[in-house]
């Protein structure tokens, strides 16, 4: 998984691989996007479908503006190696564009099934962004997910690394720990978890674009022509939100924004 994939198969490949290793569990037998739409599937790109997903709003983790017209939101595991590689994408194309144009919202999806240690690096970041605020909290998650994937063995960054990440960004260390076993803050995490369960997740990451504007008929085909895979897009019946399962290169998800925008 350390290979990066092209722009063909990322797209679903952390998603196929997951889902299926959850479904086996039970865990989504229900929470399937597909079983709304009315249809077996067949080599239709983009699907109709329910996207129940909360509104962004001022709680959220956003780098951009939240008002922008294209919004991203990802439902994401710090220690899954699909997410990490995804996180380095967004974080490269997430600048080039208008903070009106395009915003990305992190939220937490760990896979603690498969990943032991993601829940508990979604709750060292919840804290940081409680202490010290949104944009702290994005330069923490940015060191403890280059760390996460640093760690090639999966022993888990130590509680003693991420404490002094977090102090590293100003962080008061008694207050970090206090959080840190604060079960409201654990709250907020499973909350999440099940919110993006809600909306459709199967796998990480998850990512939902809500749109200002209804998605064309010309985006419409854009948006098959870049995807390719039977079953890549979920879309809303409004026309205003969009899901992806799994992550992308950042060509692609360039590209994608700009048809999102109707620039392409």
């Amino acid at each position: 998984m350390n290979t990066t994939p092209t722009n063909n198969n990322y797209i679903i490949a952390g998603a196929i691989i997951i889902a299926g290793i959850l479904i086996s569990l039970g865990i989504f037998a229900s929470k399937n996007p597909m079983a709304n739409t009315g249809s077996t599937g067949g080599d239709e790109i983009i699907m109709e479908g329910e996207i129940n997903l909360p509104e962004v709003s001022a709680v959220d983790h956003i780098r951009g503006n939240a008002d922008a017209k294209v919004v991203m939101v990802e439902y994401s595991d710090i220690q899954c190696p699909f997410c990490q590689q995804f996180h380095t994408e967004v974080k490269a194309v997430q600048p080039t564009f208008a903070a009106t144009d395009f915003a990305w919202v992190y939220r937490h999806f760990p896979l603690s099934q498969i990943h032991p240690h993601a829940e508990r690096y979604a709750i060292a970041t919840e804290c940081v962004a409680k202490l010290k605020g949104n944009v702290v909290f994005g330069t923490f998650l940015d060191a403890l997910i280059d760390k996460a994937a640093a760690d090639a063995n999966g022993v888990g960054v130590s509680d003693a690394v991420i404490s002094a990440t977090a102090v590293a960004q100003g962080v008061d260390a008694g207050q970090f720990n206090s959080c840190i076993a604060d079960p409201a803050i654990k709250a907020v995490v499973t909350t999440q978890t099940s919110e993006a369960m809600s909306a459709g997740a199967q796998g990480t990451p998850y990512n939902v674009f809500v749109l200002k504007d209804e998605l064309s008929d010309e985006q419409r085909s854009s948006l098959e022509t870049l995807l390719g895979q039977p079953g890549s897009l979920i879309v809303s019946p409004d026309n205003k939100r969009l899901s992806v399962g799994g992550g992308m290169a950042r060509t692609q998800l360039t590209e994608m924004i700009n048809i999102l925008l109707g620039k392409k």
